[in-house]
């Protein structure tokens, strides 16, 4: 699980503010999606409804946060979405995910979740 000790203020403060909203839905589970929700409570967005979906955060982290602000580099673009993509295999479907996967998926949510605690939201 993420350590959120380490996680700069106010996104420490975001993640205590969405924390009683956290239902344990598979979309919710990940300590990267949790940092990525985090990441656009700090800056105001919100769903448009109650759900925090993967597809949700995905593309306002992806369009907001890497495209349009360049708060987090582009490097970050993809990770939630093949991550979503090798849970479900995983989840789903009947062919194993392999180690080597599992450990690239691994080495990209720690890149992920270290560059968000590192930047904090604040543009590059």
């Amino acid at each position: 699980m993420v350590e959120l000790l380490q996680f700069p203020a106010t996104i420490r403060a975001s993640y205590d503010r969405i924390r009683p909203l956290h239902h344990s839905t598979p979309e919710t589970c990940s300590p990267f999606l949790q940092a990525a929700r985090a990441a656009l409570h700090t800056v105001g967005i919100r769903p448009p409804h109650t759900t925090w979906g993967h597809e949700f955060i995905q593309a306002q982290f992806v369009g907001e946060l890497i495209n349009r602000r360049k708060v987090y580099p582009a490097s970050l673009r993809d990770t939630l979405a093949r991550s979503l993509i090798l849970r479900q295999l995983g989840d789903y479907e009947p062919d194993m995910v392999s180690q080597t996967q599992a450990e690239r998926t691994l080495r990209r949510t720690h890149d992920f979740v270290k560059t968000l605690v590192l930047q904090g939201g604040e543009a590059s």
